[in-house]
This record gives structure tokens, C-alpha cells and sequence, in this order.
């Protein structure tokens, strides 16, 4: 059985497995890893809390309420366009249910503007973890 756990920011919310939230909060951190940015620290540092607060909750339950993490509007733009990179670079590589999660992760976060070109590198190499413990790249 597959259980599912909302994403929530501001009053819109999305339905999503538990184990797409756990591998998109995975990749995010990932991507934001070394990147040596202030924001790119903070988006680590909240995708870390975010998995730790998904391991300890049962399943069902592990929902992502975004307005605790998201606290001045820069926060909020970077993490659009970290999701934007993300969803580019799963669209040309894998897996392939983690562009449809990140639409519905921008949907909640509302409209925001395309990040500036050279800004996120959507070509970026990262891990995926597959909600089973397993890596694939």
C-alpha cells in the first residue's frame, strides 16, 4: 500500500507519495550541497530537517509544510528555481515521476519567475535515492 502525505505552503497543498517526497527532498539537498551560497546552505540545512522529520513520522503523516521553512522571499525563489533545476535535469535523466512532483511543489509554492540563465545548473549530477534505501545516478 502506498501512503501519501501533503505538501503545504500558505494554504495550497498537493497530494504526493511519501516516497516521492522522501526522494525529492533528497535530490534538493543534494543539489544544494557544496554549492558555497548562503541560500544553497539554507536549502540543505531545511532538506535535512525535512528528511529527519519524514523518518520519524509514520507513513501518512509526513507532510511537508513549507511556510515553517520559508521565511523571507529569497527563500522562496531559490528554492523555486533549485526545484526548477531539479525538474530539468529529472526530465532528461530520471526518475521519471520527480518531474511531476516538482510541478506540483512550484504549484504550491505559486507563480514564481524562471531563475536568470547561468544562475541553477540544470546539468548538475547528483544521486537519487528511490525510497528504498537504493542509489541510482
Amino acid at each position: 500500500m502506498a501512503y501519501h502525505s501533503y505538501i503545504e505552503f500558505r494554504g495550497a497543498r498537493r497530494l504526493e507519495s511519501d516516497g516521492a517526497l522522501d526522494v525529492l527532498a533528497g535530490v534538493l539537498k543534494t543539489w544544494a550541497t557544496g554549492r558555497g551560497e548562503e541560500l544553497a546552505r539554507w536549502l540543505e540545512h531545511a532538506c535535512q530537517r525535512w528528511l529527519e522529520h519524514m523518518a520519524t513520522m509514520p507513513p501518512g503523516l509526513r507532510d511537508l509544510v513549507l511556510d515553517t521553512y520559508l521565511t523571507a522571499s529569497e527563500q522562496e525563489d531559490y528554492l523555486a528555481a533549485a526545484v526548477r533545476a531539479v525538474q530539468t535535469h529529472a526530465r532528461a535523466q530520471g526518475p521519471s515521476f520527480l518531474p511531476a512532483v516538482c510541478e506540483d511543489l512550484l504549484a504550491v509554492l505559486g507563480s514564481k519567475p524562471e531563475p536568470p540563465v547561468g544562475d541553477v545548473k540544470s546539468n548538475a549530477s547528483y544521486e537519487v535515492y528511490d525510497g528504498l534505501g537504493r542509489v541510482r545516478t
